[in-house]
Parts: structure tokens; sequence; C-alpha cells
């Protein structure tokens, strides 16, 4: 039991490989939402935070994500 525990502790998360970093999954998260969690890189390149208000369109095929503050700018 207790090797079990001590091996379970140590052993690394498995990484993704590099070609497939940015592939995510999308998770139900509610009745009618769904959620992609967003790379931390992403983030702090954007200064974003925790909480913070942000426009989602959607424009063609694609899914944008911007600033509420900056996005009618």
């Amino acid at each position: 039991m207790y090797l079990n525990t001590y091996y379970s502790i140590f052993t690394p998360m498995t990484r993704r490989r590099t070609e497939e970093e940015n592939i995510r999954s999308l998770t139900k998260t509610g009745g009618t939402s769904y959620a992609v969690t967003i790379p931390i890189e992403f983030i702090h390149k954007l200064k974003w935070r925790a909480k913070q208000k942000v426009e989602v369109k959607l424009y063609q095929n694609r899914i944008i994500i911007k600033d509420w503050k900056t996005a009618g700018k």
C-alpha cells in the first residue's frame, strides 16, 4: 500500500506531443454550455485574468474570443 502511494505521487504526468499541444477537447459543463481550456501561455501573453469578461463571436467556421473592453475598438 505504501509503495503504491509513493509511486503515484512521484510519477510524472504524461505530456502531449508538441504537434498536439494545442489540440483541446470540448467539455460539457451544463445543459446547454460547453467549455474549452485555453493554454496558460495564451492567457499570460494576452494579460487576461480569472473571471474577466470576454466577447465570443462566430465568424464563418471559427470562434473568436476577445477582451470585452477592447472588442468594440
